[in-house]
């Protein structure tokens, strides 16, 4: 789930990484679940057509566009 910046005279960064490995570890303090999705999935919930309705961010939230990002370099590029 998403939401907008609550603070609209702050500002709010996005930053990209990558993973060194797809170890998962979810400290449920702070999240229910954790899981990889591959652009095939990631691309089915921007679009809102995943077959299990799972969703992507929406248009005005900072995810979003870091996900389109991602979606639209292709799996040939380098962070």
């Amino acid at each position: 789930m998403t939401q907008p910046w609550p603070y609209p005279s702050s500002l709010m960064i996005g930053c990209t990484a990558r993973a060194t490995n797809e170890d998962v570890i979810v400290d449920h303090s702070e999240l229910e679940d954790a899981r990889w999705f591959n652009r095939a999935e990631a691309t089915l919930m921007i679009k809102r057509q995943h077959p299990t309705r799972l969703a992507g961010p929406h248009p005005f939230a900072i995810a979003h566009h870091l996900l389109g990002r991602w979606l639209h370099e292709g799996p040939g590029a380098r962070a």
